[in-house]
């Protein structure tokens, strides 16, 4: 309710200009854990013409666009379209088969209500994370990084970004998260 009138959030894409409107997007942290229980992360260094981040490290996914009737088929499109190379096939696969919700964030900022959608992908077998190594980005460059040499990064991730990684990886894989961190 606004001013004791209801009034309906409609959801779009990032170029809606009306500020009851909802920028929602969907962004993915994928990793593999290998044998050794080591991990390893997938990230995209944005390049330094990017509007909201440049030069900054950042999961992979994107806003949400009209077509688009769930997180799922957003993150999906903006896979397809990101992603080049055969990782992606790995990707998408794994996604389908173990994909996870991990949390939504919603917030208010730059005069806009947001919801962002945080998805997890786990590659499986290391076979399929050596493919999804040898992927290419449409826009930044694909980075891959130790859970160790991610707690030594915090300045290179966009705001908010290293807290989610570092939270999921707390709750999720807490005896490696310790390890890496020490």
């Amino acid at each position: 309710y606004i001013g004791g009138e209801e009034a309906p959030i409609r959801y779009s894409s990032a170029q809606a200009s009306d500020n009851l409107s909802v920028d929602e997007g969907t962004i993915a942290l994928i990793y593999h854990e290998y044998s050794d229980g080591k991990i390893e992360a997938f990230f995209e260094r944005k390049p330094s013409t990017h509007r909201e981040y440049p030069n900054k490290l950042t999961l992979i996914g994107g806003h949400k666009d009209a077509p688009d009737y769930s997180p799922d088929i957003t993150l999906l499109r903006e896979l397809g379209e990101e992603i080049e190379g055969p990782g992606l096939e790995v990707l998408l696969n794994a996604y389908r088969e173990n994909g996870m919700d991990y949390k939504t964030i919603r917030g208010y900022a730059a005069g806009k209500h947001y919801e962002t959608h945080i998805k997890v992908i786990k590659i499986e077998s290391a076979a399929g994370w050596e493919k999804v190594k040898q992927s290419r980005l449409t826009e930044g460059d694909a980075t891959f990084l130790p859970l160790e040499k991610i707690a030594s990064k915090k300045a290179e991730f966009a705001p908010d970004y290293f807290g989610l990684i570092t939270q999921y990886f707390k709750e999720y894989h807490p005896t490696q998260y310790a390890l890496a961190s020490s």
